[in-house]
């Protein structure tokens, strides 16, 4: 009988850098906790240790770890020697890598590849060619590759994968031509039930230091400029003018790596100091299972910007994640924003790096209570009703089935 009659699990391997992963990490966490593990079997392999090992390795049925260097190195060369020296080293990496790879997929008898980052889709689709087993590229970003970037894209689509499943039409419409022809809309998902169900009130208020009479407008996210904090913190600025009593938080850090590269997190802090607003707007940091709690504000802001090659939020996580927790959401006019957020029905959309027309329509928001509880309901039930993680898991699982 073959497996995709469903007589013997099909065992589905998910190759992984161990950085720290963001929104894709927690995408797999809720991909495997939702597809049904009677009959798959799923095996976590990772080119380097770090946090996205410790945050999966529970979720895996199997797990096996490469090499202890990752592809991806914190830092860049600053002279041309240091550059050749460090990318030397990453080619070293890739080719020692893919090699393991194909081995690590033989011994543990792997099905169908899933791989969730670049460059490491065209790793894995190498090492699926030389061992004979499906590769499926998920597409996860929009960016606008140039030079090898994206002439490994449209080579590696052509040649190392057998389909692309991509998470927003904005995420399908940004990948090469090669590319687009072998991708499916796959739209990504939140745990609904779980977010609608776990509701916690006050600990946003109190790590702020104010009490349940204070109204709370938040970001929420890693702190990073492409995010948008940047024009967040203007815009509460000039909200803070006609509304002093708000406080504007700052929900999530800036990564470890983003932190040695950018500083942009002491940038922001410098900034609203500069503004003499430490009291009002603050910074929270890192707050454990952040949906637990996102109904202490009455305004979630997702800002994103374009940012160098970045084209937009290729799903916006953050966005439906306080959407299904019942929080009006004020969101940029950017990648796949106005896939998922009706402007004025579910919530409202703005011109990104404008400060002012954020501050509106948050005004706009502050001043209009009725409005804001109707938009906050129907994003909830849009949200449920269409980007929920099981219809998602489904849909993963009959792909699965047909590149078996």
């Amino acid at each position: 009988m073959s497996k995709n009659n469903g007589q013997e699990k099909i065992r589905l391997g998910f190759f992984f850098d161990g950085g720290e992963g963001g929104g894709v990490v927690e995408y797999v966490r809720l991909l495997l906790t939702n597809i049904d593990r009677s009959r798959f079997t799923a095996i976590g392999i990772y080119l380097g240790n770090g946090p996205s090992h410790e945050a999966l390795k529970h979720i895996f049925d199997e797990t096996t770890i490469l090499t202890n260097k990752r592809l991806v190195n914190v830092g860049s060369g600053k002279t041309r020697m240091q550059r050749l020296k460090m990318n030397t080293s990453k080619l070293l990496t890739a080719v020692k890598g893919t090699r393991l790879l194909a081995r690590a997929m033989k011994k543990h008898r792997i099905d169908i590849m899933d791989v969730n980052y670049f460059p490491l889709h065209i790793l894995a689709g190498i090492a699926s060619r030389m061992t004979g087993v499906p590769c499926l590229w998920h597409w996860h970003g929009a960016g606008r590759p140039t030079g090898m970037r994206a002439n490994m894209t449209a080579f590696g689509a052509r040649f190392f994968c057998d389909k692309i499943a991509s998470i927003t039409h904005f995420v399908h419409n940004s990948l090469p031509e090669a590319a687009r022809k072998k991708s499916e809309l796959v739209y990504n998902g939140v745990d609904t039930t779980k977010i609608s169900g776990s509701v916690v009130n006050g600990h946003l208020l109190k790590l702020a230091g104010v009490d349940e009479n204070t109204t709370l407008v938040g970001i929420l996210g890693t702190v990073s400029p492409f995010k948008g904090h940047a024009y967040f913190i203007k815009a509460a600025d000039i909200v803070l003018r006609q509304y002093p009593d708000v406080r504007f938080v700052i929900i999530g850090r800036e990564s470890a790596t983003q932190k040695i590269k950018v500083g942009f997190e002491a940038q922001l802090r410098k900034e609203v100091k500069e503004m003499n607003r430490e009291r009002e707007i603050l910074f929270l940091g890192y707050v454990a299972d952040p949906y637990k709690y996102l109904r202490d504000c009455k305004i979630i802001c997702t800002p994103t910007i374009p940012y160098m090659n970045f084209l937009g939020e290729g799903f916006g996580l953050a966005a439906a994640e306080c959407m299904a927790a019942g929080v009006a959401v004020v969101a940029t006019k950017l990648g796949s924003f106005p896939e998922i957020i009706e402007h004025g029905k579910n919530g409202l959309l703005t011109e990104p790096k404008d400060p002012a027309a954020l501050a509106d329509a948050i005004m706009e928001l502050l001043a209009d209570e009725p409005k804001r509880k109707n938009i906050a309901m129907a994003a909830r039930q849009h949200i449920a009703e269409n980007f929920d993680i099981k219809g998602t898991s489904r849909k993963m699982e009959q792909l699965y089935e047909r590149l078996v």
